[in-house]
This record gives structure tokens, C-alpha cells and sequence, in this order.
């Protein structure tokens, strides 16, 4: 009985050193990101940034279209489905 545990003991310790040993590092693609950021080269980077995306760059809300006029396209004899030619 003692030999299994002290066996399950040190087969426990063996995963968590591996574990603890290879925890994931930052990636390089990060790293180049970052160095170009501070560098300004985003161009130059293999990430995009897309910090200022959406709407006017996230800095107004999205507008209230509720009110605008709607076109109902079938009614023009078009086709609303633009996969079939």
C-alpha cells in the first residue's frame, strides 16, 4: 500500500514540474506587435490593430435608423438574392 502512494506522490509531482515547466510564454507574434507599436510601424506587423474599429472608431453610438424610409426591393423587380445570377 505505501509503495503505491509514494509512487502516485511522485508521479503527481513529475505532471505538476512539466506543467509548471512549460506554461505557455508570450508569443512572438505579440512581441513584434508590440515592438512595432512603439516603434510605429504597425504597418510592418503580422497583427492588425483594430483598436479603432467600428462606428466612427467606437467614439459615437450607433444611430437611430428606425425612422429612416425602407425600399422593398422585390417590388422594383429586382432579385434580393445575389448568389443566383
Amino acid at each position: 500500500m505505501k509503495g503505491n502512494f509514494s509512487k502516485s506522490i511522485a508521479l503527481f509531482s513529475l505532471i505538476l514540474t512539466n506543467i509548471l515547466l512549460h506554461v505557455q510564454t508570450e508569443a512572438p507574434s505579440w512581441g513584434e506587435f508590440a515592438e512595432k507599436n512603439e516603434s510605429r510601424k504597425l504597418v510592418e506587423a503580422s497583427l492588425s490593430d483594430c483598436s479603432s474599429s467600428g462606428y466612427h472608431f467606437s467614439e459615437k453610438d450607433i444611430p437611430d435608423v428606425s425612422g429612416w424610409a425602407t425600399f422593398e426591393v422585390p417590388g422594383f423587380w429586382a432579385t434580393p438574392n445575389f448568389f443566383i445570377f
